[in-house]
């Protein structure tokens, strides 16, 4: 017998069963064929956020559902009427924001008034699982990205583009400068800076917000999580819900952070989606120093090839310049052989002005001593012939009076318009440069100069053709003091040896004068010793002849007597 229908009944066991779902350890809903909420038991609360009070009557896709679960409700009506139940996985959004993947059971229950769709969540840990693997795909395809990344901007602009909308609205990276200064190298979507205020408090406040900006993230070096907009009235005002700052570590180093927002959409930022973002950015965080050790190391190796090179061509240049000073050492040896080869003082200038004009490849030139009227030349060369040249500079006239005067080089590379240039002399016609160069004895004096002109194929004489001629100098010099010594020697023997002659001569002379003046005085002597012998036989013969007189004649007398004396 059965019993007839009892409406209390009825009712009873309609509330038992809503009390029986509502226990009902998975979260189970109910939605109309409107899309409203009719059902929403305690653990759909615990799993999406949301109150009954809060969910009833709300339209799903505005509470927690994505258009893919009305899409797959509309797609399924003919299963649900033929009593079949729909099972599989579809993203549905938390009130935090989070969109995860969880495993839903739908069926059709129809109520004698209208026909509803029931929903359950198989588990919220299943729903939690789902979250997991998202965010392991997501940062799979982010570890794709930076595993060979060199250029960082690049893939973290794709990574920030990843993230939206799996974790946020918004996202933007900022890394750490050398400088200490932070640079945004990332910015998903491209066109926030459009949005308006939106746009200004993302690209200008919070990059200076010490308190909870990046500024307090890159310092502290801890995440920044704001859920309580309500208290930032800019970021209020930009319409912004919630946003989290994840700071870029790899210890001890912060290398930037990574700023995740919260805007149009219901997504509100909770710990959970804080701690998923660390995960993401601890293993982005991994890539990024890679890659700036990659690039420091990229950086040192072009440091270290630049230094290479730089030193390498310094080694090439030292020895070109030994190469340089060798072959001048050995040209200098050659001339210097050269120029005391000789102590010829003129054959020692005429080498010089050859030699220093093919040194440096000049087209004419000459060399010259210093005199007592000044810096004094002979000859002039050019293409290799000597032309008869006598000049004499004064101190300070010309340029070979201004080098005696000064004591060093001078060079022109404008001798036509060069005021110390005598353009009336015949040597000076079509001059263009110019260098003289001093030749200074072993007391610092000036001894000579060698002046050379037009640099063949080049504007001008250069520091190397002026050294190269300072260099030759002293050999000149030594070669130049021998030939003046000698020459000095020279006129010292010839004067000795007039002096020698002379004092020959003069000996000669005196011998001569000795034998003149022995002849005379030999002569006086006989002459006045005959006439005085005379006057003695005179005198004699005299006394004689009387004293014979007297007794007999003396031989006196008789002397004188026989010589015709009388007395």
């Amino acid at each position: 017998m059965s019993l007839p229908p009892n409406p209390l009944y009825a009712n009873e066991v309609r509330m038992f069963q809503a009390r029986l779902l509502a226990s009902y350890r998975q979260a189970v809903a109910a939605v109309d064929l409107d899309g409203r909420i009719v059902f929403w038991n305690l653990h759909a609360e615990k799993l999406f956020g949301w109150k009954a009070s809060e969910a009833l009557g709300a339209a799903a896709t505005d509470l927690f559902a994505t258009p893919s679960l009305m899409d797959t409700i509309q797609s399924n009506l003919t299963l649900f009427g033929n009593g079949e139940t729909w099972l599989g996985d579809l993203p549905l959004r938390q009130r935090g924001g989070m969109v995860a993947g969880i495993r839903l059971s739908l069926s059709m229950v129809e109520t004698g008034q209208r026909t509803i769709i029931g929903i359950t969540c198989v588990s919220s840990r299943f729903g939690e699982h789902n979250q997991l693997v998202e965010a392991n795909r997501l940062l799979a395809e982010a570890s794709a990205l930076l595993a060979e990344a060199v250029d960082i901007e690049t893939p973290l602009t794709t990574l920030a583009q990843l993230a939206i909308p799996q974790l946020a609205d918004w996202c933007a990276v900022h890394l750490l400068q050398p400088d200490g200064s932070v640079l945004q190298v990332a910015l998903a979507p491209a066109d926030i800076a459009r949005e308006k205020p939106a746009g200004e408090w993302l690209l200008h406040q919070l990059p200076l917000d010490d308190v909870d900006g990046l500024p307090a993230v890159l310092r502290r070096g801890a995440p920044k999580l704001v859920n309580h907009i309500d208290q930032h009235s800019r970021a209020a005002a930009g319409e912004i819900r919630s946003y989290m700052i994840v700071p870029l570590i790899t210890p001890p180093k912060t290398l930037g952070a990574i700023t995740f927002i919260a805007v149009e959409s219901d997504r509100q930022f909770d710990e959970n989606a804080l701690a998923l973002a660390e995960n993401l950015v601890s293993h982005i965080s991994i890539y990024l120093e890679k890659a700036n050790l990659y690039r420091e190391s990229q950086r040192l190796n072009a440091v270290l090839e630049q230094r290479v090179d730089e030193r390498t061509a310094e080694l090439l240049s030292t020895v070109e310049r030994l190469q340089e000073s060798e072959a001048m050492i050995k040209t200098q040896f050659r001339i210097g052989s050269q120029l005391n080869s000789t102590l010829d003082l003129n054959a020692i200038l005429d080498m010089l002005a050859m030699e220093a004009i093919a040194l440096v490849n000049g087209e004419s030139g000459f060399a010259g001593l210093r005199t007592e009227a000044g810096m004094t030349v002979e000859k002039y060369f050019t293409a290799g012939k000597a032309i008869p040249f006598r000049h004499v500079w004064p101190a300070g006239q010309g340029v070979p009076g201004w080098v005696l005067e000064h004591r060093i080089p001078y060079g022109t590379a404008d001798a036509g318009s060069d005021p110390r240039i005598d353009h009336s002399l015949r040597i000076n016609a079509g001059i263009r440069t110019d260098i003289c160069t001093p030749i200074i004895d072993s007391a610092g004096e000036v001894l000579g100069f060698f002046d050379i002109r037009n640099k063949q194929g080049a504007e001008g004489f250069s520091i190397r053709d002026q050294e190269m001629l300072l260099a030759l100098a002293p050999a000149a010099s030594i070669a130049i003091q021998k030939a003046l010594s000698y020459r000095k020697r020279q006129e010292t023997v010839a004067r000795l040896e007039e002096s020698e002659r002379r004092l020959q001569a003069l000996a000669a002379n005196l011998e001569l004068a000795r034998e003149e003046e022995r002849t005379q005085i030999a002569r006086e002597l006989h002459d006045q010793l005959g006439q005085a012998l005379t006057a003695m036989k005179f005198d004699l013969a005299w006394l004689s002849d009387r004293l014979g007189k007297k007794t007999r004649f003396s031989p006196v007398k008789r002397f004188r007597l026989q010589n015709g004396w009388m007395p």
